[in-house]
């Protein structure tokens, strides 16, 4: 709808000024290929502060600046970071795109609070796209793309080639079982809009029948 899109394409800063009517309880579904990691996570715990249920898929894709090795080199020295007498207390560090997204939600979410930990209940991250959400349609955040936030000359990587270096190997698993619902959710389209074309047929098949008229 044209409010749940001027709502998606308002700044951070000046979503208080919103009223929470438009997005509460509504689910949305939002593509994360080609957003900017930082300025998504900050949308995304705005609209989970306002009630709405939000969905991220393709996770994986979501961009960071710079090139390769300085981001690579700075999550190595963030999962460096353990509990010298225990390190089973913690913190635990992810490897997968998705966990590593919702981490970064989490943060900028109060969950010591009833209210923060109900709002990050309504959050879903998924790498790639699932079957269930690939017959949805799914949007984006447009102040959030990469396209609209970095120069044209500014280095940029995938959350996937970052966990890659890291122990992520689930990236082929992930793509091909992307393409497979895609291809499947096209079918099942196909298949319906078919259905849809022949029952219109038949429809006016009939009323243009001088029996049914006159039965009419």
């Amino acid at each position: 709808s044209s409010s749940l899109h001027q709502l998606l394409s308002t700044p951070p800063y000046l979503m208080s000024l919103i009223n929470s009517d438009l997005v509460f309880n509504q689910r949305i579904v939002i593509d994360g290929t080609g957003h900017v990691f930082g300025v998504l996570a900050n949308i995304v715990a705005k609209n989970l502060i306002l009630g709405a249920q939000i969905v991220v898929v393709n996770c994986d894709k979501i961009v960071r600046a710079g090139k390769l090795r300085r981001n690579v080199e700075e999550r190595a020295s963030f999962m460096r970071k353990r509990t010298l007498t225990n390190p089973k207390l913690g913190p635990f560090h992810h490897r997968a795109p998705s966990s590593v997204f919702q981490r970064t939600v989490r943060a900028k979410l109060n969950i010591d609070t009833t209210r923060g930990r109900k709002a990050f209940r309504r959050l879903s991250i998924f790498d790639g796209v699932p079957a269930e959400f690939a017959f949805v349609k799914q949007t984006v955040v447009p102040y959030a793309l990469s396209t609209s936030r970095f120069r044209p000359q500014t280095k940029r990587v995938t959350l996937a080639q970052i966990c890659e270096v890291h122990g992520w190997t689930k990236k082929d698993l992930v793509d091909r079982m992307t393409d497979e619902n895609i291809e499947r959710a096209k079918e099942v389209q196909s298949f319906e809009n078919n259905v849809e074309e022949l029952r219109q047929k038949a429809e006016n098949k009939v009323k243009s029948n001088g029996d049914y008229q006159a039965l009419s």
